[in-house]
């Protein structure tokens, strides 16, 4: 089903906040031409970024195909939809015509390896039967500043420099599965958990400490949840 609706209300947020929006055309195999075309005019007469979907699955590559006679990349290429403030989702099934398209209109592509079942740093070691392609250290980097980049958010969070919002987590390494350190950055990567951290600290301003949340009332949080999951299912 093709969705061929745009809202064209929207807000634009002031730069110091700490929420940021964008269209978010789900796909090609969704969004027709038309209603794609909309949502570029529109983010360019708001200067507002894009999200979408693009070479997820063999199938939906294979139904674009089918239906359009191009690649989705070439068929949003052909469309003017590319262009540096797009961020795509996935990216798997790409050609080599594809990757230099996007390369040129230096699109950004949010790399998404739980949802094709597997962790990035592991998957791309298999891929290649390389151990050393993708160290720990880049998967940092591009799990901080390159991920602040690819929104173009680079100038204010995504690393630890004066004048940039002080967005820190600090995780706990006494534990077994952490010891011991040899390298930080492989224990942080491989094995380290999200019950590992400890603390975090959101613009400077610490919203868990010691595992305490200090901000939000988290038991409560939790039974309103659960009430409204029994009220989803009930219905």
């Amino acid at each position: 089903m093709e969705a061929d609706i745009l809202i064209r209300g929207c807000t634009i947020l002031p730069m110091d906040g700490r929420v940021r929006v964008r269209f978010g055309p789900h796909a090609v195999y969704t969004c027709s031409p038309n209603l794609l075309m909309k949502v570029r005019d529109m983010a360019s007469e708001l200067n507002v970024g894009i999200h979408i979907h693009l070479a997820e699955s063999k199938d939906m590559v294979e139904l674009v195909k089918e239906k359009y006679g191009s690649t989705e990349v070439e068929l949003v290429e052909s469309l003017g939809f590319l262009k540096p403030d797009v961020l795509a989702a996935h990216c798997i099934y790409l050609s080599e015509k594809e990757m230099q398209i996007m390369a040129k209109r230096d699109v950004k592509v949010s790399y998404n390896p739980v949802a094709n079942m597997k962790v990035a740093a592991l998957l791309q070691k298999v891929y290649y039967m390389d151990s050393t392609v993708l160290p720990a250290q880049s998967v940092v980097k591009m799990a901080t500043i390159d991920g602040a980049r690819a929104l173009g958010l680079e100038g204010s969070v995504g690393s630890l420099e004066v004048g940039k919002k002080a967005d820190v987590i600090l995780l706990d390494f006494r534990k077994p599965h952490l010891t011991p350190v040899h390298d930080f950055y492989a224990n942080m990567i491989y094995s380290a958990r999200g019950s590992d951290v400890e603390t975090v600290i959101v613009d400077g301003k610490i919203l868990m400490e010691g595992r305490e949340v200090k901000t939000l009332g988290e038991e409560d949080i939790m039974e309103r949840a659960k009430e409204t999951a029994l009220d989803l299912l009930a219905r």
